[in-house]
């Protein structure tokens, strides 16, 4: 089959999804169900933590084998798209490796080091599948079902389960409930771009539903970071493209008002608000003695004594029980601090390059749209950079940096950049010869 055939029936059809994408769409959806993630398989168990095998993960497995079988199948075409960052990732995944020859324990820390599989395999397999700016609205489509999802499975937990009660001590709200904020936050910036530059009512609509949805999913699990997360995507969103649409402004004038009305309803969450530092009007006086304070200067006590290469994978979880009193479990809520304290310096400058790296091609992709004239497409590089910066606000007080999110949204960026003809090269477009393969 010549080229020019081959681009001829993809151009017929230039709306069908790829059973590959499909799957890891399905994987995507598939993590906010405590179901799909139910282990099917664990081993390689150490340290409290198990290496396993899930349903969702596996709807991420079927794609990345398909994809290596066609790399090893036809070994002569560049069928595998990489790009800087997911250079830059595989590196920080060996030097990870690597730490476990000079950690305490190498038991303790190999299934921490395995843990880094599931973000390099995703990011792999998102930018090998998503291929252009169809895909990438697919992608934008499957954030509004996620907050409806998400804020179904709320309401599930905590209707339909009466062990599940914020007054109960023994109910662990932040683990139980916390990924379902993210999740809620990850949905919420994408159906703000549904519900503005959606190309079709229906979408418009959709995407604003979508927003109440994730909103009420942050509302009701009362995570305080969720809340500031949200209010930055809406923030950067408007700074980058919003103020260009008079109903942006006045919708969410309007969503500030009745998220205000919301906390007055409420006090024990306004109150919960309050705390933050500075933000919500707390200093950081009142953080001292807390169980985050001290985790958080236990891990700077780790990263400070061991700042050039770490103490390896894993492993500033027993350094900090020794430094804590032998708590049952501790790591610090912020990934510079637990990325310095397990790989020093050298190891947190590699995933910091693999950060900037992926915010700049994402970054870059919004200014180019925008300098064509293309607000649809800005505007969903907008959603992408926002929700970006919000996560990684996230990480600053959540330990999330095994979780897909950051992973994602590096991905769908870089293709944002490469299928907006950033780059010279396009360093992640398959030669013509692999499209005809």
């Amino acid at each position: 089959m010549s080229t020019t055939r081959a681009d001829s029936e993809r151009s017929s059809s230039p709306n069908a999804l790829q059973i590959g994408l499909l799957l890891v769409l399905l994987g995507a959806l598939s993590r906010i169900s405590r179901a799909a993630r139910a282990p099917l398989l664990d081993f390689l168990s150490s340290a409290n933590l198990s290496f396993d095998l899930e349903l969702s993960k596996l709807l991420w497995l079927i794609p990345l084998i398909l994809l290596i079988a066609a790399v090893m199948s036809r070994p002569h075409f560049r069928l595998l798209r990489v790009d800087s960052p997911l250079v830059m990732l595989v590196v920080c995944f060996l030097y990870a490796g690597a730490s476990l020859m000079w950690a305490d324990s190498i038991r303790y820390g190999l299934a921490w080091w395995m843990r880094w599989i599931m973000p390099l395999a995703s990011y792999l397999v998102i930018i090998n599948y998503t291929k252009d700016w169809d895909a990438l609205k697919a992608w934008a489509s499957i954030f509004p079902i996620m907050a409806f999802g998400v804020l179904a499975v709320c309401l599930r937990d905590l209707t339909f389960d009466s062990s599940m009660s914020f007054g109960d001590p023994d109910y662990d709200v932040a683990g139980w409930l916390g990924p379902y904020t993210r999740w809620a936050v990850m949905s919420f910036g994408f159906c703000i771009h549904h519900s503005v530059f959606g190309e079709k009512r229906s979408n418009r609509i959709l995407g604003f539903l979508g927003v109440i949805a994730a909103a009420g999913a942050v509302y009701i699990t009362q995570r305080r970071a969720g809340a500031i997360a949200c209010a930055l995507i809406v923030i950067v969103y408007l700074i980058a493209i919003g103020y260009r649409r008079k109903r942006y402004v006045f919708t969410f004038a309007g969503f500030a008002a009745v998220a205000a009305i919301a906390l007055i309803a409420d006090p024990q969450y306004a109150q919960r608000l309050a705390t933050i530092p500075f933000v919500g009007g707390a200093g950081l006086a009142a953080w001292e003695g807390t169980p985050r304070a001290i985790e958080m200067l236990a891990g700077l006590q780790v990263f400070q004594e061991n700042w050039i290469i770490g103490v390896g994978a894993g492993n500033v979880i027993p350094r900090m029980q020794e430094i804590m009193g032998n708590v049952v479990r501790a790591v610090p809520h912020n990934l510079i601090v637990t990325m310095g304290a397990e790989f020093g310096v050298v190891g947190l400058a590699i995933y910091l390059a693999f950060i900037a790296l992926a915010f700049r091609r994402m970054h870059r992709a919004l200014r180019t749209n925008l300098a064509e004239g293309k607000l649809h497409r800005a505007s969903l590089c907008a959603a992408i950079v926002a929700t970006f910066i919000a996560i990684m606000f996230y990480a600053m007080v959540q330990p999330i940096r095994y979780y897909l999110y950051i992973y994602m949204l590096a991905a769908l960026g870089s293709v944002a950049y490469s299928a907006s003809g950033c780059s010279p090269r396009a360093d992640t477009d398959p030669a013509p010869d692999a499209e005809e393969a």
